[in-house]
């Protein structure tokens, strides 16, 4: 009887009129109240907003808490701050692949390919990558998008790809065939482009950008969400340090664009030595939102990875710490390559992708 009338003021409290009216906003959204940055969660999954809905006896503070937290009263989701992450990211089913380039079939499931279309020519190609943060946002590299060839744009983002080159990814586990689901295609609704990123040469700075997907990704064990790093992260200091794996369909040495998902295990390299090593090349200077990363002899990210992931799993879960930015013309030559530090825009990158506010 208690947990009957308990449950009939929750219904009770979530219809007042007061409230948050009914929005788009969908289970997983970004909120932001007073600064506090959280996703929009079922009121059930939100214990602190849970405990206050049931006290007994509350006070004006805690009614006004109430108010303020509620993304949609209609679907009864809440505020939950603390975390932006959803609760499946960065995680994969177990490597069964050691020690070779090529990837499984489901590793790297929040791994995203952006596809071309040149206008003057008529036709389409897979260039950049990214990596899905939700299932409304992908990160990459603002230099993905800014001064590209007249008639050039961005038409399309790949989710759960693997081998570019089959319609239905299938791949042989001891004599038997492991099929992955059917990728997934999206437009987009808009381009965020760091506003600090200028696109000079000598000037790579905040190389850093969001595309929101015009649907919403549907995760499955070939398409999932990484982990931010976030403020709270535990242990967050060791995310950038030893090594770090990139993946991609880009350049291989012999400058052909891969048709599978390739990774690659790199290791990070003293930011000072990698500053004076590019002041004295090419006269662009590294700052601390950057970082520079490189693998042994001949393995390396290349032009064709532009944008996608650099990743260090902690406790089973994989963050995604750098986005690949710029390194040297031939790939695997000795020279670290560039990343954009993920860390150091988090309050960038979560700030565009709040769906709701209070």
């Amino acid at each position: 009887m208690f947990r009957s009338v308990q449950l009939f003021a929750i219904v009770l409290y979530l219809a007042q009129p007061a409230l948050a009216l009914e929005t788009d906003v969908t289970p997983g959204a970004i909120c932001r109240v007073e600064g506090s940055f959280g996703r929009c969660v079922h009121f059930k999954n939100d214990p602190k907003y849970l405990t206050l809905l049931l006290k007994s006896t509350r006070t004006e503070q805690d009614d006004s808490y109430l108010l303020r937290y509620v993304c949609d009263r209609r679907k009864g989701l809440t505020c939950r701050t603390g975390s932006v992450n959803d609760e499946v990211c960065g995680v994969q089913m177990d490597n069964r692949i050691v020690g070779g380039q090529r990837t499984s079939i489901d590793q790297y499931p929040w791994m995203a390919l952006l596809q071309y279309i040149n206008h003057r020519k008529g036709t389409k190609r897979f260039a950049c990558g990214g990596t899905l943060l939700n299932r409304k946002f992908v990160l990459s590299a603002a230099h993905c998008f800014v001064r590209l060839p007249a008639g050039v744009e961005l038409h399309k983002v790949r989710l759960g790809e693997w081998d570019t080159d089959s319609e239905i990814d299938c791949e042989d586990l001891d004599d038997e065939l492991s099929c992955a689901s059917p990728v997934q295609d999206f437009d987009y609704e808009r381009i965020i482009i760091h506003e600090g990123y200028t696109g000079n040469h000598a000037d790579r700075e905040n190389d850093i950008a969001l595309i929101e997907l015009s649907g919403s990704a549907k995760y499955n064990d070939f398409v999932k969400p990484i982990c931010l790093p976030e403020p709270g992260t535990p242990n967050k200091e060791k995310l950038y340090f030893g090594s770090m794996w990139a993946a991609g369909w880009g350049r291989t040495e012999t400058a052909s664009g891969s048709r599978f998902k390739l990774y690659v295990p790199l290791d990070l390299f003293d930011l000072q030595s990698c500053n004076e090593t590019y002041q004295r090349r090419v006269k662009v200077p590294l700052t601390e939102t950057q970082f520079c990363a490189m693998g042994a002899p001949g393995k390396d990210t290349c032009n064709g990875d532009s944008g996608g992931p650099l990743m260090k799993t902690m406790k089973t879960l994989h963050y995604v710490v750098g986005v690949v930015s710029f390194g040297p013309q031939r790939c695997g030559s000795g020279i670290p390559a560039v990343y954009t530090r993920v860390d150091k825009f988090y309050d960038w990158i979560v700030g565009h992708m709040v769906e709701f506010e209070n």
